[in-house]
C-alpha cells in the first residue's frame, strides 16, 4: 500500500471513529479504557496519525454495534440513491442503526400492542417533559 493510499484510510478511519465517537457521549479516554486501548495510541487514531490492526477494528467496531465496514468505508464520499428523501427521517434512521439501545426499543415497538404503545409514548413525553423542566 502506498503512503498516499494508506494516509487516506487513515482519514476515513479517523472520520468514522470521530463520528461514533460523538454518537456515543462519551469521552476518548473512556472510549480507550473499555477498549483496553491506551489513551495516547487510541488518539493517535482518532487524529489520523495510524491505523490499529484489523483485530482492534474489529473490537471497536464491536463496542459500537456496527460493522467494520462502517470504520473503514469512505460512506461520505460515496455518492448515489437516498434512500429516505426527508433529512430528519435519514438522520433518525441513521441514529436507530448507529444505536445499539435504539435499535432495541424499535424491535420491541414492532411486536407491542397499539394500547402499549400509546403508554410508552404517554410516558416518553412525561420524561422529556420533566427533563425540560416542565412537569404538567
Amino acid at each position: 500500500m502506498s503512503y498516499l493510499e494508506d494516509s487516506e484510510q487513515r482519514r476515513i478511519f479517523s472520520e468514522n471513529l470521530r463520528k461514533y465517537i460523538g454518537r456515543s457521549g462519551k469521552t476518548q479516554k473512556d472510549i480507550a479504557i473499555d477498549l483496553d486501548v491506551n489513551p495516547p495510541t487510541f488518539s493517535m487514531w482518532v487524529k489520523g496519525k495510524a491505523m490499529p490492526s484489523v483485530s482492534v477494528i474489529r473490537k471497536i467496531a464491536d463496542y459500537f454495534g456496527v460493522g467494520i465496514t462502517d470504520l473503514v468505508d469512505d460512506k461520505a464520499g460515496k455518492k448515489g440513491a437516498v434512500y429516505y428523501l426527508d433529512p430528519e427521517t435519514a438522520e433518525a434512521a441513521q441514529q436507530m442503526h448507529d444505536n445499539q439501545e435504539l435499535k432495541v426499543l424499535f424491535d420491541a415497538a414492532r411486536t407491542a400492542s397499539p394500547e402499549d404503545l400509546r403508554t410508552t409514548y404517554q410516558m416518553l413525553m412525561a420524561l422529556k417533559r420533566k427533563e425540560q423542566g416542565s412537569d404538567d
